[in-house]
Parts: structure tokens; C-alpha cells; sequence
């Protein structure tokens, strides 16, 4: 019976340590704010929110994050999504997300023309970000990093 503790022992130990191995790098979201100069003409990219981390987001190490916006009109927008190496400028810490993206299924029709108008430079009351190491199962998980912006 002290031999099967201690084994067990053992391999709680080995398993903690060998967990926190694969940790992800801890990163912390520095600023944000909202482009509506990306577009060349399509009108998919009059709403880019720029998101920019402490370091660059690693090869193999993709971030979760979700939004939280209100316009000073009172329209809401939520939503989450991956942020992952860009290929294009890997040493970029800054990420660009298509708010248009944050749309879901339960959204209401008409949803993207609200965002042309009120989601807009100098309207937004407040934005919320939180970074995950994985996307959250249960809502409980406690974000790595979270930041709120207000009047951007």
C-alpha cells in the first residue's frame, strides 16, 4: 500500500511538471483600436479592429480572445474568435480582425449595417478584450490578460 502511494506520488508530480511544459507563453493585450482605412473598394474591410500583444503571436501557440463593444448609440457587438501567427508579417505583435467576423448565427438581420453605422472611430463607448490560453469551456476560466478601452 506505501508502494502504490508513492508511485502515485510520483506520477502527480511528473504529470504537474510535464503540464506546465506545454504551457503557453503568457502574453498581456497592450492597445486596440478600430480602422476603417483597410478597405480598397469591396466594402469586407471598412471595419478592421487592430489588436496589439506584447510579443507576436508564436507559430504553434494560437490565442483565444473575445470582444466586447458598445457604441455610444447603445448598439452591442460580442464575439471571439483565434488569434494566430500571421505568416505574412510573422514579427507583427498587432493582429487585424474583420469586425464583421464577430457576427454569429443569432445575430439579427441587418446586423453588418449597423456596424457601418454606429461601429466607428470615435464612437465606441467601450471596448473589452480578454486573451485565453484556450478557447473557454465553462465561462469560469480567468483570462491571461483582459483590457478595457473606453472612448476610442
Amino acid at each position: 500500500m506505501m508502494q502504490l502511494k508513492k508511485v502515485l506520488a510520483v506520477t502527480l508530480v511528473l504529470g504537474a511538471l510535464g503540464l506546465t511544459g506545454c504551457e503557453k507563453e503568457p502574453a498581456k493585450i497592450v492597445s486596440a483600436q478600430l480602422l476603417t482605412d483597410i478597405d480598397r473598394g469591396s466594402g469586407n474591410f471598412s471595419r478592421v479592429l487592430e489588436i496589439c500583444l506584447d510579443h507576436p503571436v508564436a507559430i504553434k501557440s494560437p490565442y483565444y480572445h473575445t470582444m466586447q463593444l458598445v457604441t455610444n448609440d447603445g448598439y452591442e457587438l460580442k464575439g471571439s474568435s483565434w488569434l494566430r501567427h500571421a505568416a505574412s508579417d510573422p514579427n507583427n505583435n498587432c493582429q487585424l480582425r474583420n469586425v464583421y467576423l464577430y457576427l454569429g448565427k443569432d445575430d439579427p438581420p441587418g446586423s453588418r449595417q449597423l456596424i457601418d453605422q454606429f461601429v466607428r472611430p470615435g464612437n465606441i463607448k467601450e471596448l473589452k478584450l480578454e486573451l485565453f490560453a484556450e478557447e473557454p469551456q465553462t465561462g469560469r476560466e480567468k483570462p491571461m490578460s483582459s483590457k478595457t478601452f473606453r472612448n476610442i
